[in-house]
């Protein structure tokens, strides 16, 4: 299991005035963590990356946040061993090493402050594309197939289907969302806070750690349909409401206009627009894609017709279809690509070290001299294998010596 949640993205640099692009790492505290959980979580946040940062960015609850950065100074030679992994060529591509930590209510600040930053990232910025990371990731939005178009149980015809639940799909992106509920909206961090209401269990999770990392004990409210929000009114105590999704901010429009709930204490979760809304909206789409604003439809589509986050066709049903599939291994192209022709014995021969005859035997001495294979080693012991490795074992064929060789 990961213990972190990690994106790549990109802003201007508050003190230079360049576009830089980060590494943001968000590690989730909710078990003690070590040194070899910290530099792990880089390590693999870094070779996902599809390019090289300019600036790392680790972000953490404020206690873990100093205990990560106490050992990222303390390991010297795990820290060395990974910087080592952001540079080129002897360039280092990473100029700075940021860790910020997240509290309730101070927000988010950087702990590190070393005068030899080279670059100060726009944190809130870089923060809100963690949002959108999120929902280019997981099966957030679904659009129509051709021809059909969703029914929302707002009688709402729309392109549109938007799974709230699927915002987060681990415990640090869980982790992450909450926080950031909490910082958007202020209604979670009123002291008195009593009644958490919400349109659909698939936020229940979402909407629980928010109030646990305010240490709130507010109880939550579940109303499923459109019938039951009409009996809703607003309690006497404090209150919010969270609604998951919507695409034409109907279900807050009723809850402030025709129920009579504050303006400031209604949030949506994932809107397709932030114009023409009451309340607050988390995550606006069309900020992420403009293709999200094109849409269209002109009535002659099939409805699906949608209850709560499933959904159903009014089409006639699908036929079954059996694919057939040729039975051969899904990489055996690739192998024989690669060894095919002069790397395979004949069938059945013996290379003369073995007890067995085999069907078919590798002819390790090409395997060894194979350019792709050298190239995909040099990768392997640039990720996997510690520097302070000073022995290397080998079979006893000349291929094995061979790669032995250029490993070392």
């Amino acid at each position: 299991m990961r213990k972190a949640f990690s994106y790549l993205t990109h802003g201007t640099c508050e003190k230079t005035g360049l576009d830089i692009h980060a590494l943001c790492i968000y590690i989730d505290a909710k078990d003690e963590l070590s040194a070899h959980d910290l530099f792990d979580e880089l390590t693999t946040a870094l070779q996902s990356a599809v390019i090289v940062p300019d600036c790392i960015v680790v972000i953490a609850d404020r206690n873990a946040a100093l205990k990560l950065l106490e050992y990222w100074r303390d390991e010297e030679s795990r820290r060395e061993t990974f910087q080592s992994r952001c540079e080129k060529n002897g360039v280092p591509f990473v100029k700075s090493y940021h860790f910020v930590a997240w509290c309730v209510k101070d927000g988010l600040s950087v702990i590190n402050t070393e005068s030899e930053f080279y670059f100060k990232p726009p944190i809130l910025t870089f923060i809100r594309h963690g949002l959108a990371a999120l929902v280019r990731k997981n099966p957030v939005a679904q659009v129509a197939p051709a021809g059909h178009v969703f029914k929302h149980p707002s009688k709402t015809i729309s392109k549109l289907f938007i799974q709230a639940r699927e915002l987060a799909t681990s415990e640090p992106e869980l982790r992450f969302l909450g926080r950031y509920l909490v910082k958007e909206f202020d209604a979670f961090q009123h002291p008195d806070l009593a009644h958490v209401y919400i349109d659909s269990m698939g936020i229940y999770a979402m909407v629980r750690e928010a109030l646990d990392f305010c240490g709130s004990s507010a109880r939550i409210h579940s109303f499923h349909s459109y019938d039951e929000l009409s009996t809703q009114t607003p309690p006497t105590l404090p209150y919010a409401v969270v609604i998951s999704a919507s695409t034409t901010g109907g279900m807050a429009r009723t809850l402030h206009e025709e129920q009579g709930f504050d303006d400031n204490c209604i949030l949506t979760v994932i809107d397709s627009s932030r114009q023409n809304r009451h309340g607050a909206i988390l995550i606006s789409l069309d900020e992420i894609d403009d293709s999200y604003k094109k849409r269209l439809t002109d009535g002659t589509e099939t409805q699906i017709e949608l209850y709560g986050e499933h959904f159903s066709s009014k089409a006639k049903p699908p036929r079954a279809v059996t694919l057939g599939l040729s039975h051969k291994p899904r990489n055996l192209e690739v192998f024989l690509k690669e060894f095919g022709t002069n790397g395979i014995l004949d069938l059945n021969s013996n290379p003369g070290s073995r007890p067995t005859n085999r069907l078919v035997y590798i002819d390790t001495s090409s395997v060894g001299s194979s350019a792709n294979l050298r190239g995909w080693l040099k990768d392997e012991i640039h990720w996997h294998v510690a520097t302070a490795t000073n022995h290397i074992i080998y079979a006893n064929d000349s291929g094995s010596k061979d790669l032995a060789e250029h490993a070392a």
